[in-house]
């Protein structure tokens, strides 16, 4: 599985640090920093207008990829976090000081996992904040516990048929994003547990 990040001029996000440690991380996806500059113009984010107004270049580079994920500070007119018509989709961090004291980094993991799994039929949505990745967040502010605890419930994980390999990288995501948030950290400045090996490998991935 590809995955491919862009992150526009809204958002301190530093995105070729965050694909190494993810890349780190998994065995089975790979993820990469986008090339083509993503604006978005609109003041409210609707789907699917504001999709139909990305640039052509941005596009065709998303596209080839299994997903892509642009993120932006830019809000939602329906206040999602997200949408995700087709492989392409934009995650709004809009308002995120209002929900949690968490860096926006260890969000975008997280959403990454969240619409991942939805997208392989990993388990069902739950329409109450249960800290599972599968929970809806009609309240937002559930966002905070979800990013400390971090796991697939039992009942999702248990309803899973598909590729466990990409399961367990997912995992492995998830227990990154919830080692940081317990602790109040970014992601990029935690130790990691490297899933391509057994051992611990301790980074600190520097923003310039």
């Amino acid at each position: 599985m590809r995955i491919v990040l862009y992150v526009d001029n809204t958002l301190p996000l530093a995105v070729q640090p965050l694909c190494s440690l993810l890349n780190n991380a998994c065995k089975n996806i790979k993820f990469f920093s986008g090339q083509e500059r993503l604006r978005i113009e609109d003041a409210r984010i609707t789907n699917p207008g504001t999709y139909r107004r990305l640039t052509d270049r941005l596009m065709a580079e998303a596209e080839s990829f299994d997903f892509a994920f642009l993120a932006t500070n830019t809000p939602y007119s329906n206040n999602y976090f997200f949408d995700f018509p087709n492989q392409v989709g934009i995650v709004s961090f809009s308002g995120w000081n209002l929900l949690t004291d968490l860096p926006i980094t260890n969000g975008l993991v997280y959403f990454i996992v969240s619409i991942i799994a939805e997208e392989i039929g990993l388990g069902e949505t739950h329409e109450e904040n249960t800290g599972c990745i599968n929970d809806f967040w009609w309240d937002k502010a559930g966002v905070d516990l979800g990013m400390r605890a971090a796991f697939i419930c039992r009942e999702c994980r248990c309803k899973y048929s598909g590729e466990l390999n990409i399961l367990k990288d997912l995992e492995h995501l998830l227990d990154i994003v919830s080692t940081a948030s317990r602790r109040g950290q970014d992601i990029l400045d935690a130790p990691v547990v490297g899933n391509k090996s057994n051992e611990h490998i301790f980074r600190r991935f520097f923003v310039p």
